[in-house]
């Protein structure tokens, strides 16, 4: 949508590095810019670096062309952008010009009073039905009153809150999970001040009491959704912070249905957050011998969709770790030496049943080897993992 390619000359652990940004061929968008793009690599290959300086470079307008600064070359599609960085250090004062909207993760200023006057004009105009079937009822005019109660459910059928839409279509899925949800219905226009959560039972929690891992999600989620970004860079640093596994499968799809027309950069540790991404969106740093970074290459050949070795969508966990995260072994040094006692003692039980012993579940060793099956999280039958 936006940046087709990165080329660093010349600029702290970089060298001569160029990343090509478009879909590979064989795609049906070949060589149209990534809709989105996740940098993986160890700590110091310039991950937040690279989001740093994509929301750094360029006019608020502009063209195919290119742009230099640091000797760091951004080539952009032919389309006007903004740009938004989404940090997360929370030290950082919020920057909003017209060259570029920088959104730290707080609580405070975080788009959440561009719905305020939305929510107070929907407020009022209940207050004044509210008002009308109240006079009425004084009044015994039960046919006004009924009237006027007809009239204001219409009216909320055709005039929905936007606090109801970002609740029931983006937060609440998610919320669900930390068994809360976003209140809807207000009491008063002093609770408009903020975002509310309540329990189960109705009770509001305080922002004080709220997890890590919901406030980065609130602090994110809303001002994508308020300001309806278009043809805009959007960069999100770590996005799995404080986010348990199973929201970190969904948070990437969340963020995109926010803001579907947008290019979004991500740069994570995350096994779960990469199983979101399609090989080409993957851009793993590397060091090489002389300590400069460069870009693991997936594809063989031809940098065609049908030539990458891995997909990151259709890989267990533990095989991202092995073959995108590069991780070596498949668990702990205690979980190498656990396997070999079971290997050595299964090879003891086998032995024993060639020469006649008729094992059982009740046989020690073979209740041991269950127990270390166990242990490794296997299924073990009679001593068969």
């Amino acid at each position: 949508m936006i940046i087709t390619k990165i080329h660093i000359k010349d600029h702290q652990q970089f060298k001569d590095l160029e990343l090509d940004l478009t879909y590979p061929a064989g795609h049906k968008k070949a060589g149209e810019p990534l809709d989105k793009v996740c940098f993986i690599g160890q700590s110091g290959t310039g991950k937040t670096t690279l989001l740093e300086e994509i929301i750094g470079l360029g006019p608020k307008f502009r063209s195919t062309s290119k742009v230099l600064k640091n000797n760091i070359e951004v080539q952009y599609a032919d389309a006007p952008f903004h740009r938004a960085y989404l940090s997360i250090s929370e030290n950082i004062p919020e920057v909003s010009s017209n060259r570029f909207y920088f959104f730290p993760l707080l609580l405070i200023n975080n788009g959440w009073e561009h719905l305020v006057s939305a929510i107070e004009n929907h407020q009022h105009e209940q207050a004044k039905y509210a008002f009308a079937i109240s006079k009425a009822f004084r009044d015994k005019d039960y046919d006004a009153a009924n009237m006027y109660s007809q009239k204001l459910k219409q009216w909320e059928h055709e005039n929905e809150t936007p606090l109801i839409d970002l609740a029931n279509t983006y937060l609440n899925p998610i919320l669900k999970n930390f068994h809360l949800e976003v209140k809807t219905e207000l009491e008063s226009l002093e609770e408009i001040k903020q975002i509310n959560l309540i329990n189960k039972n109705l009770e509001v929690v305080p922002q004080q009491f709220w997890s890590t891992g919901i406030k980065n999600i609130i602090a994110r989620t809303i001002p994508l959704y308020t300001h309806k970004f278009e043809h805009s860079i959007i960069c999100i640093d770590e996005p799995e912070t404080s986010l348990y596994p199973d929201i970190q499968r969904k948070i990437i799809d969340i963020y995109t249905s926010l803001a579907p027309n947008n290019q979004f950069f991500y740069a994570t540790h995350s096994p779960i957050i990469a199983s979101s991404f399609e090989p080409w969106e993957i851009v793993e740093l590397k060091f090489d011998k002389e300590g400069y970074v460069y870009r693991d290459q997936y594809w063989e050949g031809e940098n065609h969709v049908k030539n990458y070795k891995y997909d990151p969508r259709y890989l267990r966990w533990d095989a991202i770790l092995q073959n995108i995260f590069d991780l070596e072994n498949d668990g702990s040094d205690e979980r190498k030496e656990l396997l070999q006692e079971f290997a050595n003692l299964d090879n003891k039980l086998k032995e024993r049943k060639r020469k006649g012993d008729q094992l059982s579940k009740e046989d020690a060793e073979v209740k041991e080897l269950m127990d270390m099956g166990k242990k490794l999280g296997w299924d073990t039958k009679q001593g068969k993992a």
